[in-house]
């Protein structure tokens, strides 16, 4: 379905009962909302399931840097058309760095945070940003090819996950990506005031990159609601590696915290 926000129109998917928890889920960068489609074949049996596209991919967005203020206003009005007052939010990567920005901006309409492969976004330091962005030029000098194959062996272990990241890279474009990827850091660096102030699950895939299971250890020292979980045979991508690892584990998060509320 297309939502004309005040940004531009982006397209989405609501799936499951009318009466249910709604849980929204935000891809990361370089993807689409199909890299929740396990998720939200299993999560929709008994919730409402909210996919969306980050809009960076739509022509009436192009000429406007990323921007987690932006994507936080597009997704209030999205959730105000939905009538829907209250969502879990699950975010892989970059769309977890999201979910903790509009978690800390507007904490009234976030019941709970599930973050996926996705650092404390108090985390990154001035310096940390400039290292990032300096290898974001580094990469740009690989074919794009080369580099959209080296990308997808990186991130994932799934044959089938790894041909997905590597096809929405070739139509994303690396120039466009790298691109994202060093204003989404400047998004970063941006951060709210404040602190998450509600359940957070945090999930590693077991073969995930160090520097990322390095950081989920130290979130409970960031983020004193966080718990952090291993998907087993998982890398960067592990809802798509071993899907149903991850599902039973949000599954477990989400019946805890709606039972307790």
């Amino acid at each position: 379905m297309m939502f004309k926000s005040s940004f531009g129109s982006l397209e989405y998917e609501l799936r499951g009962p009318t009466d249910a928890p709604i849980l929204v889920f935000t891809h990361g960068l370089g993807m689409d909302r199909a890299s929740f489609r396990p998720q939200a074949d299993y999560f929709s049996k008994h919730y409402q399931v909210l996919l969306w596209d980050l809009p960076y991919r739509n022509g009436a967005f192009e000429e406007r840097r990323f921007s987690f203020e932006m994507l936080s206003e597009v997704l209030i009005e999205l959730l105000d058309h939905l009538s829907a007052r209250q969502v879990f939010h699950i975010g892989h990567a970059h769309g977890g760095f999201f979910g903790q920005y509009f978690a800390i901006r507007h904490p009234e309409r976030v019941r709970g945070l599930v973050e996926i492969g996705s650092l404390p976004l108090v985390r990154l330091t001035p310096l940390r940003a400039w290292f990032l962005k300096l290898r974001t030029y580094a990469l740009g000098l690989l074919p794009e090819k080369v580099y959209f194959r080296r990308h997808a062996r990186e991130k994932a272990l799934n044959s089938a996950a790894r041909i997905y990241l590597y096809k929405q890279g070739l139509t994303l474009g690396k120039g466009r990506l790298l691109e994202l990827e060093r204003e989404a850091l400047d998004a970063i660096l941006k951060r709210p005031e404040g602190q998450v102030s509600v359940p957070t699950l945090v999930l590693c895939g077991s073969q995930d990159r160090a520097s990322i299971k390095r950081h989920a250890e130290i979130w409970d020292a960031v983020q004193p609601f966080a718990e952090q979980q291993v998907v087993e045979g998982g890398s960067h991508l592990c809802m798509l590696d071993n899907p149903g690892d991850c599902n039973e584990k949000i599954e477990t998060f989400l019946k805890d915290h709606i039972q307790a509320a």
